[in-house]
């Protein structure tokens, strides 16, 4: 049981979520932007790049839920695609937030960031079934850059008004980096999908000219025949050749032709 004294200590006592915070333009800031930054073009890599941002934003800012979502322009929407809670990762429902919808969605529709110090006294504060913990504070942030709006970080808490304006500050510097780096892991995936397209639709060009051509060569008197086999590059070759003649402009990889001597 708790004596009076005790107790009025307890509740003058520095909250936790008090005690941890990032100046602007504090060294802890300063040095947490560019180690933030070399983490950013380290990798392409994006859930392995916001896990080392996340891990670095919670000593500064003291928070239980951290999410990231990605605005869909064909949808309207953002999509969740990376979340950590306590510091493990969590699956959440792969749902959208409709632009204007929540406070995730109001702040990509305002594209300036919000914070809410009591979620239960907002009426945009939407709560997911599946999270373990009682949200009281958050604070969303626009990821933007060159005014494209790429999607929308946000923090949540256990504690009221866990997030202040220096907190704010410091995510709104991050922000336009990450919205650099994920539009940059993006292309890159991109490329990545048109190659893998391609490679499959060579293989796919190779497997139908083998099985246009003979399997062995034919046995004339009097001949020795041999035959090379080359797949078309690009797909768009195949059939475009006839494998008796090598027609001008047409590439000498695409058809099969036989070579004789005697």
């Amino acid at each position: 049981m708790q004596t009076g004294s005790s107790a009025a200590t307890r509740r003058r006592r520095t909250p936790p979520h008090r005690a941890r915070r990032a100046t602007p333009g504090s060294r802890s800031m300063l040095r947490f932007l560019a180690e933030s930054a070399e983490d950013l073009g380290s990798s392409l890599d994006l859930h392995e790049v916001f896990r080392k941002i996340a891990e670095r934003v919670r000593p500064l800012i003291d928070h239980e839920l951290f999410c990231l979502m990605l605005w869909d322009e064909r949808k309207q929407s953002l999509e969740h695609c990376f979340s950590l809670c306590y510091g493990e990762a969590e699956e959440l429902p792969t749902r959208d937030m409709p632009l204007g919808q929540g406070i995730t969605g109001y702040a990509a529709l305002t594209r300036r960031a919000v914070r809410v110090s009591e979620v239960s006294e907002d009426p945009r504060y939407i709560r997911y079934p599946q999270t373990l913990i009682e949200v009281r504070s958050e604070m969303a942030i626009p990821l933007i850059f060159q005014n494209r709006l790429v999607g929308v970080l946000d923090l949540e808490s256990v504690h009221p008004d866990a997030f202040t304006e220096a907190h704010e500050q410091i995510l709104s510097a991050l922000a336009s980096q990450m919205a650099s780096a994920l539009l940059n892991a993006r292309l890159f995936e991109s490329v990545r999908a048109r190659e893998r397209k391609l490679e499959e639709e060579l293989t796919t060009a190779s497997e139908i000219q083998r099985g246009l051509l003979p399997s062995r060569a034919p046995r004339i008197p009097g001949l020795e025949i041999g035959i090379r086999y080359a797949p078309a590059a690009p797909p768009s070759a195949l059939g475009s050749c006839a494998p008796s003649s090598v027609p001008p402009g047409c590439s000498t990889t695409a058809p099969a032709w036989p070579m004789v001597s005697e």
